[in-house]
């Protein structure tokens, strides 16, 4: 004799046949309605890839880079205003032609910082810290790092270029010429040069003054100064201990390390710090070819569905 529970298993099983059945038959019923409009769906898709074909073949290839490049802080503006003046001036073939480029061989230049807590800190220095302190707390960080004011502060930018059709393999080193050929800019270039030049001269001499002073050192600063330009140095920098000369010596070691390499890497007043890649610029729908008959196959299905859909829910109202 069965129990309750054995009629209760055997009735979910029999629903659940029901409900895979009823899925089965709606596939069925789908598949059924697609295949009765199979050469609709043939002819959908011959056209289809003739009408992607045509777009992919008359599409026009877009390319982009990014160059990183390395400026100095006395010209980093003028980069960015002759590049605000070129990018205005690209519509103009006779201001083109004038630089060295031709007509539709960029199409967009775009450059932007990149911070560079270092840089900023280098700059702000004792007192001018208080007023970066401020702008930090006061400002979108974001924001405040890319914005005006503080780019210039920065040795390296990026500069985003999208080319036109008739860029080639000389584009590039053209456009790094372009933003080295102005005189105003190579003459801000040479003077940067001989501050650096000047700069590890003074440090050197006198980082020779603290060693000197430091060998002749017999417990006190002013006796062991055995010349008036040391005993000038020693009261300049306000020097009460040895220790405090050493440590001076050693920041003036580090500033001259850093501004020997800042001139070895200052070739040029626009220097290009990466190697850039050319690459094509996808667009929304790369592959039109494909697309184009999988978008007429997909809206054509749909309306099939509403279609059968609808006849179903007016079939379903008129019966009483």
């Amino acid at each position: 004799m069965r129990n309750d529970n054995d009629v209760y298993v055997d009735d979910v099983f029999d629903k659940l046949k029901q409900f895979i059945k009823r899925i089965f038959r709606l596939i069925f019923k789908v598949f059924s309605l697609f295949w009765s409009k199979k050469l609709l769906f043939l002819g959908l898709i011959v056209v289809g890839v003739a009408i992607g074909f045509f777009l992919d073949m008359i599409k026009e290839t877009r390319y982009e880079s990014v160059l990183q490049i390395r400026t100095f802080q006395a010209g980093t503006e003028y980069v960015y205003n002759i590049i605000d003046n070129l990018n205005q001036n690209l519509g103009d073939t006779l201001y083109l032609e004038e630089n060295g480029f031709t007509g539709q061989e960029l199409q967009s230049i775009e450059i932007t910082p990149m911070a560079n807590m270092e840089d900023l800190l280098s700059t702000f220095r004792n007192d001018d810290s208080r007023t970066l302190e401020t702008l930090i707390l006061n400002t979108s960080t974001q924001d405040l790092l890319t914005s005006e004011f503080f780019r210039s502060q920065y040795s390296q930018h990026k500069i985003a270029i999208r080319f036109g059709k008739n860029f080639d393999e000389n584009t590039i080193p053209d456009f790094l010429a372009f933003l080295n050929s102005n005189p105003y800019y190579e003459d801000l270039y040479k003077l940067q040069q001989e501050s650096y030049r000047q700069r590890i001269t003074e440090d050197q001499n006198s980082i020779s003054k603290i060693d000197t002073l430091i060998t002749n050192y017999n417990g006190n600063l002013k006796q062991a100064s055995s010349s008036g330009s040391v005993a000038a140095f020693i009261s300049e920098q306000r020097a009460t201990s040895v220790f405090d000369l050493l440590q001076f010596r050693n920041d003036l070691v580090k500033e001259v390390q850093t501004l020997t390499l800042q001139l070895k890497e200052l070739k040029a007043p626009v220097t290009l710090t990466n190697k850039p890649v050319i690459l094509e610029q996808d667009g929304l729908i790369r592959n039109k070819t494909v697309f184009v008959p999988l978008l007429f196959i997909g809206v054509f299905a749909l309306i099939l569905v509403l279609i059968a859909f609808y006849r179903k829910m007016k079939l379903w109202v008129q019966t009483p």
